[in-house]
Order: structure tokens, then sequence, then C-alpha cells
């Protein structure tokens, strides 16, 4: 008898060790794209890849969440953006349209890139990107320790 009651003890153990171990939910990451802090709404392209390190935003359609009530249940307020994506080894910005809601692929060309570039360099140091230059009509940006400029034209609408 009491070896019965011994195994009963340890299996309701092990399933209550077994129901702590259930999915806690799931957490969407991705793009702002929109904000409305009077409506507590966000709008956001979802990443679609699993690796968090290589974020793929690409996921349609742009979905919309409501924000908690409480401000301290959400932490900073997002900043909200339509660049996707910035790529300029295939010479292209990635745009969200939200009048179509879809994306704009914008060719870009290169003026001059350079590699290797330390967060200490004085080319960056205190400035913020990306950078309009409204003379030269280009704009610069950095990422990953590379420094890239391209031209601002029509079908190119970064504004400061």
């Amino acid at each position: 008898m009491r070896a019965l009651l011994i195994r009963l003890l340890l299996a309701a153990f092990t399933l209550v060790l077994l129901a702590g171990c259930t999915d806690t939910g799931k957490v969407d990451q991705g793009r702002t794209v929109a904000f409305d802090k009077e409506k507590k709404t966000i709008t956001i392209i979802r990443d679609a890849s699993r690796d968090p390190a290589h974020p793929r935003y690409d996921v349609l359609p742009a979905m919309t969440f409501q924000l908690p009530a409480d401000p301290r249940e959400m932490g900073p307020e997002p900043k909200p953006g339509l660049r996707i994506r910035l790529d300029p080894d295939k010479g292209e910005i990635v745009l969200y349209d939200p009048q179509k809601k879809n994306f704009d692929t914008i060719p870009i060309r290169i003026v001059e890139k350079h590699e290797g570039i330390k967060k200490n360099n004085p080319r960056i140091q205190n400035k913020t990107f990306p950078t309009v230059d409204q003379d030269s009509k280009s704009s610069r940006s950095i990422a990953a320790g590379t420094s890239s400029s391209y031209p601002l034209s029509p079908r190119n609408p970064i504004s400061t």
C-alpha cells in the first residue's frame, strides 16, 4: 500500500513538472512601421527569420497590435520608420509603402564605401546615421563597420 502511494505521488510530481514545461506564448519580432500613441496601436512588419542575428523583415500583411493599457508593461516607445532594409551589396533600399501595403525596392548607386570603420573613427564619431547631405544630394549610412554613401533622387525619397 505504501509503495502504491509513493508511485502515485511520483507520477503526480512528474505530471506537474511536465505541465510546467509547456509553451508560455509567442513573441512577434518585427520592424515598426507605424505607432499611434493616442490609440495605443503599433504596426509591424514581422521577422521571418528564425535567427535573431540575421532578421528578415518580409512577412506581409503588416500586423497591427493593441498595446497594453499600462505603459509600464510596454517598455520604451517604438520609433517607426518605413525603411525595411538597406543593402549596399545589392545596391537597393527596400521601403514599406503603407498605401500599397507592399514593399518598394529602390535602386541606389554606391558613391563611396569604407570597410573596417571603428566606432571611435573621427569620420563617424558624434554623428547620427543615416545622414542626408542636401548639398551633394547624397545620404550616408553606417552598419556593421561599413560606411556607405549613395545619391538621392526623386526615386530615393529620404528626407531630413
